[in-house]
């Protein structure tokens, strides 16, 4: 299947505020990746928590929980005085492992310090 073939299947991104979530649809409006997130106050800032990060197992290997990700963390980005990230997901962990360099700056410093401990440092931080 061609990548063009393959985009055709699947909606753009969408965020549910609402439901606290990042999905994409495939042709039938079924959500078949998503990213769930819950909203927490510190100091003065919205600190979006990860929580899950699934695909449906029929459409894996697409490339679509990156997708989701990318966009929860493009919307922290552009929110960035005001929130930052952290994280229970373990594919958000690998995530930012291969991509910390990118998204780094917007993680709270506790999430910083616990990815550290786990070994799973970000490359901004070797």
């Amino acid at each position: 299947m061609s990548k063009e073939e393959s985009a055709s299947k699947y909606s753009e991104v969408t965020q549910l505020k609402d439901k606290n979530k990042f999905v994409i649809y495939n042709e039938k409006k079924e959500i078949v990746a998503h990213i769930d997130y819950v909203l927490l106050k510190k100091d003065g800032k919205e600190i979006v928590e990860i929580q899950h990060t699934i695909t449906d197992p029929k459409h894996s290997g697409k490339g679509l929980a990156g997708q989701v990700t990318q966009a929860l963390f493009a919307w922290v980005n552009e929110n960035k005085d005001t929130m930052a990230l952290q994280s229970n997901c373990s594919y958000t962990h690998q995530f930012l492992y291969k991509h910390g360099d990118k998204y780094g700056h917007l993680l709270t410093d506790h999430y910083k310090s616990f990815l550290k401990q786990q070994g799973i440092v970000t490359p901004s931080q070797k």
